[in-house]
């Protein structure tokens, strides 16, 4: 069973997931005489601080905010690393929407930093290397 802070719930689940966290996504939440979460996934925390929309780093406490109620506990190099890797994504994204929608990069280029493509993935390695301590 899952709390979803609106009560308890089962979670519906075609095959076991070994490899649990306490973060899960679900598609469809459906109440009968128990609440069942249908379709869901459990997902690691640094997908959720690379793909929420604000981090805050506190290094004192060992922990990153997402969006301002997520609290994940992380060392602190971890939290830099994912922070900057969150932000370079960001990027590449905007990137590739400006170029769809046509829009004259001159301006945002001069204010976002580029990265490379071997950059982000040291990154990755960095973070996963991280996550197993």
């Amino acid at each position: 069973s899952v709390n979803n802070g609106r009560g308890k719930g089962i979670l519906s689940m075609e095959r076991p997931n070994d490899n649990r966290t306490q973060w899960i996504t679900y598609l469809e939440k459906l109440k009968t005489s128990r609440i069942f979460l249908r379709d869901s996934t459990f997902i690691p925390p640094a997908a959720i601080a690379l793909f929420g929309n604000r981090v805050n780093i506190y290094h004192a406490e060992r922990r990153i905010v997402v969006d301002d109620w997520v609290c994940l506990q992380v060392p602190p190099r971890t939290a830099v690393v994912l922070k900057t890797l969150k932000d370079a994504f960001d990027g590449l994204l905007e990137d590739e929407f400006l170029k769809y929608v046509n829009v004259d990069q001159t301006e945002v280029e001069a204010e976002t930093p580029t990265i490379d493509f071997a950059t982000v993935v040291s990154l990755i390695v960095d973070v996963l290397r991280d996550s197993d301590n």
